[in-house]
């Protein structure tokens, strides 16, 4: 369904379980039944005040001696002793929306859709100033748009209501699909403006009508992932065709994502029925030579499987595509962006650092002499006093041959006479960092190593230098 570009949700009953979904939990523990209450607030001594409630024009301080009176009333045996909290207190404890609608949310945002939250709710306390949406913020800041009853003076099932949310997200009635567990409120949005609607009945079942109507899966979060429609350099229906005879299939439905995160070479997430790939090309137009080696890279993934944690490779292929591309399993894990783990105990960080340094002792340790890593770098041990020339050089270049800066001649003086003696050359990764790893989902153990484009032979030590420089420099490259 192309035009859709907003996915609304209701909160209570969908999002979140209903406060009617609530009561019926609670009924053995309480005067108070799910059957009951819902009677007594659609009766004609409630319901206006229940409909006030929701607009705002009154609070649940307002509303809840209202109920309770006439819920007393209406069920002499079961009377309620003190005033009734059906809606809950002010400053309850904020929970999280649905694990499954979350996953939800997080790929449509991947996929370009905007999603927004439109409730009927309430304020809690007179003086308007306690939270009206008890939802963890975390899960709050998904959403684009959040629409309150209570806030607008307005609520479902009213048009005007309907009319306002369109403007402010700037969409057509028919560019919006309206999830909601109560008909009436469904009925009023498709007949007076056009929106797409999904009864919310069972959450599995709401989720597989979302994915029939965008056509698109919906239950598998791809972390780091974004939408490459209208940009991009991929043909899915070659891709697809190619599949189809690498894999053997007639199976028929390929989704792409790109990944957003620190890559120089673009990097694609395949889900091609129930396998979960990545493509890795070379950039598209003109390129430096030996820039973006997405063959070498290929190759050392598919020389050492079985002698570090890698993924699995499948194939290169050099004239599919606008440039050459390797396929590779996708590996489900985690990737930690940020060197300074915030968010882990002292423990957890303790036990990924030295999983880094332990992955980066495997890789050191690796044969060089083995068959297939006879050109990958040269053994010679004077690599450092190479790379300080060259330095030199391109920097007289830069300044036009001159060598007057007193400071850079001292600096480069120095780093000559201090250059460490060269011990051994190894299989070095060139890019080894916190985040070209891939942790197990739940232990702090590498799974994978990503990002081999410049692998070579080198000296061991200054790519322990450089993997450490995160850490030296944190505070410049976080802004921690």
């Amino acid at each position: 369904m192309s035009s859709v570009r907003c996915v609304l949700f209701d909160l209570g009953g969908v999002l979140v379980p209903s406060p009617y979904q609530e009561w019926t939990k609670k009924e053995n523990n309480s005067n108070l039944k799910g059957d009951d209450v819902l009677k007594t607030l659609l009766s004609p001594n409630v319901i206006e005040s229940f409909h006030n409630l929701e607009k705002g024009l009154i609070t649940t301080e307002d509303f809840d001696p209202i109920f309770t009176y006439f819920y007393n009333i209406q069920n002499p045996s079961r009377q309620i002793n003190g005033i009734a909290h059906i809606f809950g207190v002010k400053d309850c404890h904020p929970v999280k929306i649905n694990d499954k609608f979350r996953t939800v949310v997080q790929i449509l945002k991947a996929k370009g859709y905007k999603v927004g939250i439109l409730t009927n709710n309430f304020y809690y306390d007179r003086s308007r100033q306690s939270s009206t949406l008890p939802i963890i913020s975390s899960d709050l800041q998904l959403f684009d748009f959040i629409f309150e009853s209570c806030k607008l003076g307005m609520r479902k099932p009213e048009k005007k209501i309907y009319e306002y949310v369109l403007n402010e997200m700037k969409l057509k009635g028919n560019e919006v699909i309206f999830i909601d567990d109560i008909g009436k409120n469904l009925k009023s949005s498709k007949e007076l403006t056009g929106m797409i609607t999904i009864k919310c009945e069972n959450i599995d079942t709401t989720i597989q009508k979302l994915e029939d109507l965008l056509k698109t899966n919906l239950k598998t979060f791809i972390p780091g992932v974004v939408s490459i429609e209208g940009n991009n350099t991929l043909n899915p229906s070659i891709l697809l065709q190619y599949l189809q005879n690498l894999f053997k299939t007639n199976e028929g439905s390929l989704d792409i994502m790109k990944f957003s995160h620190g890559q120089s070479n673009p990097t694609y997430y395949l889900r091609f029925g129930d396998k979960e790939l990545v493509l890795r090309k070379k950039p598209s137009g003109k390129l430096l030579p030996k820039a973006h080696m997405i063959e070498r890279e290929y190759k050392i993934l598919s020389l050492l499987q079985g002698k570090l944690p890698l993924p699995k490779t499948y194939v290169y292929e050099e004239n599919l595509l606008d440039s050459p591309f390797y396929l590779m399993e996708y590996v489900r894990g985690r990737i930690f962006i940020d060197p300074n783990l915030p968010g882990l105990s002292p423990k957890d960080r303790k036990e990924v650092y030295e999983e880094m340094i332990r992955i980066l002792k495997k890789i050191h340790n690796i044969n060089i002499d083995i068959n297939g890593l006879e050109d990958f770098g040269s053994r010679e041990k004077n690599y450092m006093i190479r790379i300080l020339e060259r330095w030199k050089k391109n920097y007289e270049l830069a300044n036009g041959c001159k060598d007057d800066n007193h400071e850079v001649q001292i600096l480069l003086k120095w780093i000559e006479s201090n250059i460490p003696p060269q011990n051994r050359v190894t299989l070095v990764h060139s890019d080894f960092r916190l985040d070209n790893l891939i942790f197990h989902p739940t232990e702090n153990k590498v799974i994978a190593i990503l990002d081999w484009e410049m692998n070579t032979i080198r000296d061991p030590l200054a790519y322990l230098a450089t993997c450490a420089f995160a850490y030296y420099y944190s505070t410049q490259i976080t802004g921690e």
